[in-house]
C-alpha cells in the first residue's frame, strides 16, 4: 500500500515540465547539472543562510548597543538640562533679584537703569557656577531687558537687540502661556565676526510674595549649543573608533544640535511627516545623505525621543565599518566558491567530453540525415559499444536510402492510379455525344423540359470530363451543383427543395472540382429516401481566416448512432469508408490536402444529417 501511494508523486515529478526539459538535455549537461545540484548548490545555500543569519544577529546586537547608548545619552542630556534648570530656579528664588525686576518694570528711567546694572552684576556671578552658560536674561513685562552675556559683555549689544519689543519674541510668547519649562532654539548671535549658537531655557518670573502671584517677566538662560552637543555625544566615547555621531531635533523637526553648525535650526522633517513613521524616516535619511558626513555608505540609523522635552536623539553609524570583516569573509568565500565551481566544471566537462565524443559524431550524422542527406556515414576510431552503434547506423542509412527511392516510385504510381480511379467513377465519356443528339431531337419535337434536362446533364458530364483533378472557383462549383440538383429534383418529382448560400467574398476562391457532389448525392438519395415532399437540402459556405467552411445539411431521415460512429472512426483513422460517396470525398481530401482538410458528420434519426467540410484556402 505504501509503495502504491509513492507511485503518484513520482509519476507527477516525472511528468512535470522541468523534468521533461532535463531529459532532453545532453549527457554532458545532465552530469554538470546533477553535480551542481547535488554538491555545489547545497553548499552555496548553506553559506548564504549562515551569512544571512549572522548578519541579522549582528545587526540586532548592534541595534541593542546603540539603543543602550541612546538611553545613556538621553540620561546625560537630562542631567545637563536639569542642572541648568536648577540654575534658573536659583534665580527665581532670589528675593533681591525679584525686587530689582520690579524696579525694571517701573516708569522711572533711573530706577530701570540701576536695576539693570544690579541684575547684570548678580547674573555675572551666577553664570560662573555652571559651564556652558552663554547669557542670562530677564525679559520684563514692560519690554525692558536686563542681561549678562559671557561672550559679549558690551553694554550696547546683546542677543535681544534684534527685537524691537522682546515681548514679541518667540521665547517670551511661548513662556507666557506655559506653566512649565520652555526650550527654544537653537538661536544664534554674532559678535566681533564670530557666530555663537545657543539654546534658551525659559520660565515665567512671578512675585511669590504678592497675593495674586504678580507676573514680572521671563527668565531666560541661554546655554551654548556645544554643551548640548557634548552631553549627547558622551555615550559615544566607547565607540569613537568607528564613524558615528549623534544629533538632536525638536518636536517640530528642526535641528537643535548638530556637528555642522550651519544646519542648526534647519527643518529636516515637516510637521505633517512627524505623524508618519515611514515618512519621517525617509526625510531623516534624505537629510543625512545630503549632509554626507560619513560618505556615501550604508548607514545604520537609530533614534530615541525624550519624554520630558520632546527632543529626539538620532544616532548615525557607518554600517560598512561594522560589517567590514564579515564583508571581507563573504567576498573571500564567494571567490573561493567561484574558483571551486570553475575547477569542478572544467573537470566534469573534460570527463564527459571524453565519454561523449563518439556520441556527438553519431548525433551530428543523425542531424544531417534528418535534413534529408541519407548518404551520410559515421567514421569512428574506437572499438567500444558506441562504435557498434555507429556501424549499425551506417547500415541503416544505406537501407533507408534504398527504401526511400522505392517509396517515392510507389507513391507516385499509387497517386496516379487513385486519381484515375476516382475520375473513372464519374467519367461516362461516350454519353456526352449521344445526349447531344437526343437534345436536338427533343427540341425538334418541342419537348423543351426534356431538352433542358438533357442540356443540364450534358453540362454536368462536360464539367466532370474535363480534367477532374483541376481546381475551379467556388462560383463554377456552385453553378454545377445547381444543374445537378435540378436533374435530381426532376427525377424525384420535386419531393425536395434546395438552398445554396455562399458568401460573396469566397466565390472567387479555388476548390478541387466535384468534391461536393458525393455529399449532395448522399443527402438526396439516402436522406430523402421514401420522402414524398418537404425535403430541404441546404448548402452554405463561409470563410474562417485561412480556411473555407462548407456545410451540407438536410432534414431527411438521418443516421443511427452506430452508423455515425462507424463513419467517424473511419475518418479519424483514415480508413476506407463504407459508402462510395464518402470514400470518394475522403480519398480526394487525403490526396489533395493531406491533414489540412477535415470532414465531419453529425446526424439524428428523424431530424437530418449535417456534413461539415473544412478546406484550406488554395
Amino acid at each position: 500500500m505504501i509503495i502504491k501511494n509513492l507511485r503518484i508523486p513520482l509519476q507527477f515529478i516525472h511528468n512535470s515540465l522541468p523534468f521533461k526539459k532535463f531529459e532532453q538535455l545532453s549527457l554532458k549537461n545532465k552530469l554538470l547539472i546533477l553535480f551542481i545540484f547535488v554538491s555545489i548548490l547545497p553548499l552555496l545555500l548553506l553559506q548564504t543562510f549562515s551569512y544571512y543569519n549572522s548578519t541579522i544577529s549582528m545587526r540586532n546586537k548592534i541595534n541593542e548597543l546603540i539603543h543602550f547608548n541612546l538611553v545613556q545619552t538621553a540620561k546625560n542630556l537630562d542631567t545637563t538640562l536639569t542642572s541648568y534648570e536648577d540654575l534658573v530656579i536659583q534665580i527665581l528664588s532670589d528675593d533681591a533679584l525679584i525686587e530689582q525686576v520690579k524696579k525694571l518694570n517701573s516708569t522711572s528711567d533711573v530706577e530701570r537703569l540701576l536695576a539693570a546694572i544690579e541684575i547684570k552684576r548678580r547674573f555675572s556671578i551666577i553664570s560662573l557656577s555652571k559651564p556652558g552658560v552663554k547669557c542670562i536674561s530677564v525679559l520684563a513685562n514692560s519690554s525692558q531687558v536686563a542681561w549678562y552675556d559671557r561672550d559679549n559683555n558690551s553694554g550696547f549689544q546683546n542677543i535681544w537687540s534684534k527685537y524691537s519689543d522682546v515681548t514679541k519674541s518667540k521665547v517670551y510668547r511661548s513662556s507666557l502661556h506655559s506653566s512649565h519649562w520652555v526650550l527654544t532654539g537653537p538661536d544664534s548671535d554674532y559678535y566681533l565676526g564670530n557666530e555663537y549658537h545657543f539654546v534658551n531655557i525659559a520660565l515665567k518670573l512671578l512675585d511669590w510674595k504678592s497675593s495674586d502671584n504678580e507676573f514680572l517677566g521671563i527668565v531666560v538662560l541661554s546655554v551654548d549649543e556645544d554643551s548640548i552637543y557634548n552631553s549627547c555625544n558622551q555615550a559615544m566615547n566607547d565607540i569613537k573608533k568607528i564613524d558615528s555621531f549623534n544629533f538632536i531635533y525638536d518636536r517640530q523637526g528642526r535641528i537643535v544640535s548638530f556637528p555642522v553648525k550651519k544646519y542648526l535650526g534647519k527643518q529636516i522633517i515637516r510637521p505633517d511627516q512627524m505623524r508618519s513613521g515611514n515618512e519621517s524616516n525617509q526625510a531623516l535619511l534624505k537629510f543625512i545623505r545630503q549632509v554626507n558626513l560619513i560618505g556615501n555608505r550604508q548607514l545604520i540609523i537609530n533614534r530615541l525621543q525624550q519624554g520630558k522635552n520632546g527632543w529626539t536623539i538620532v544616532n548615525v553609524i557607518d554600517q560598512n565599518y561594522l560589517f567590514n570583516q564579515m564583508y571581507w569573509m563573504q567576498r573571500f568565500n564567494i571567490v573561493f566558491a567561484i574558483l571551486a565551481v570553475l575547477f569542478s566544471v572544467m573537470v566534469i566537462i573534460y570527463v564527459t567530453s571524453t565519454l561523449t565524443r563518439s556520441t556527438h559524431k553519431i548525433i551530428s550524422a543523425m542531424n544531417i540525415a534528418r535534413e534529408g542527406q541519407l548518404s551520410v556515414q559515421v567514421n569512428l576510431d574506437t572499438k567500444d559499444e558506441i562504435a557498434v552503434i555507429g556501424s549499425h547506423f551506417n547500415q541503416m542509412m544505406i537501407q533507408l536510402q534504398q527504401l526511400m527511392e522505392e517509396v517515392k516510385l510507389a507513391t507516385g504510381r499509387e497517386k496516379e492510379a487513385e486519381i484515375r480511379a476516382l475520375v473513372a467513377q464519374i467519367n461516362p465519356h461516350f454519353l456526352y455525344n449521344i445526349l447531344d443528339s437526343i437534345n436536338w431531337m427533343a427540341i425538334e419535337k418541342d419537348e423543351h423540359q426534356i431538352s433542358q434536362m438533357i442540356e443540364s446533364l450534358a453540362n454536368i458530364l462536360r464539367y466532370s470530363i474535363n480534367d477532374s483533378n483541376w481546381v475551379v472557383t467556388l462560383q463554377e462549383e456552385v453553378e454545377w451543383l445547381n444543374q445537378y440538383i435540378y436533374l435530381l429534383q426532376n427525377h424525384f418529382e420535386y419531393s425536395f427543395g434546395s438552398v445554396i448560400e455562399f458568401e460573396e467574398n469566397i466565390l472567387t476562391l479555388k476548390i478541387y472540382k466535384l468534391l461536393l457532389q458525393p455529399l449532395v448525392e448522399n443527402a438526396i438519395i439516402h436522406g430523402f429516401k421514401g420522402l414524398q415532399s418537404g425535403g430541404i437540402i441546404r448548402i452554405t459556405g463561409i470563410r474562417m481566416g485561412e480556411f473555407i467552411k462548407i456545410v451540407v445539411e438536410d432534414n431527411g431521415k438521418g443516421m443511427s448512432e452506430d452508423t455515425l460512429e462507424l463513419i467517424s472512426m473511419d475518418l479519424q483513422e483514415r480508413r476506407s469508408c463504407s459508402g462510395i460517396g464518402i470514400k470518394n470525398v475522403s480519398n480526394r481530401l487525403r490526396i489533395y490536402y493531406g491533414r489540412d482538410a477535415s470532414l465531419d458528420f453529425s446526424s439524428q434519426i428523424g431530424v437530418g444529417t449535417v456534413v461539415t467540410l473544412i478546406l484550406p484556402v488554395l
